[in-house]
């Protein structure tokens, strides 16, 4: 049990680093975050994650994230924030759709598997597409006047950071680190659940 534990606390830093990268491309490379400023919200958010529904740890993460730049200076706005979650949340989805892919060709897996794994995959294909042709971006930068203009606003403002963080992904600088601690994370994870599996000495391994 300690050896998954270890194995799930490692995916800690590791999401943290993927972030990081699609933070780093959002920002000015003079501006880019450290480990030591992205890494807490993480821990917190999966924290919060275990202890309550929701998924809440997904917000306390960005807002603490939010926090922290903002009172070390860094000009990053609340929109450009969520945008990089979002982003890093697209490129892990594609990763785990890619793992799946791969395991499938070593393992049978049963249809409901395949069938998941397309609608995600068509889901994540088309949401990469709008924001990749700009579908919904802030078409000015006229002020909105009233509290659902506003948020219509702000919610333009995240979709142009995703597209943002979406088209750094073009560059090796980002995608490189970004795949890596990605793909690393998802690995750190299954081998964490398998060594849980093999301490309570559950037979079959991965078919338990």
């Amino acid at each position: 049990m300690l050896v998954a534990a270890g194995l799930h606390l490692l995916t800690l830093p590791l999401k943290a680093a993927a972030w990081r990268a699609v933070l780093a491309a959002s920002l000015t490379p003079a501006a880019g975050p450290s480990m030591r400023k992205v890494l807490p919200p993480v821990m917190v958010g999966a924290i919060l994650n275990l202890a309550l529904a929701g998924r809440v740890g997904e917000a306390a993460r960005v807002l603490l994230l939010h926090g922290r730049l903002g009172r070390d200076g860094h000009r990053a706005g609340l929109s450009m924030v969520v945008g990089s979650a979002i982003t890093e949340s697209m490129v892990s989805t594609a990763a785990w759709v890619g793992l799946v892919l791969i395991a499938g060709i070593v393992v049978p897996l049963p249809t409901s598997t395949w069938v998941v794994v397309g609608a995600v995959a068509a889901v994540w294909s088309l949401v990469v597409l709008a924001a990749l042709r700009g579908w919904g971006a802030p078409p000015s930068d006229a002020p909105a006047h009233g509290p659902l203009a506003r948020g219509l606003s702000w919610g333009r403002g995240v979709w142009g950071n995703v597209a943002v963080g979406h088209r750094a992904l073009g560059h090796r600088a980002t995608v490189a680190p970004l795949l890596a601690a990605t793909v690393g994370s998802w690995l750190a994870q299954l081998a964490s659940v398998y060594a849980a599996l093999r301490a309570f000495d559950l037979a079959g391994g991965w078919a338990a």
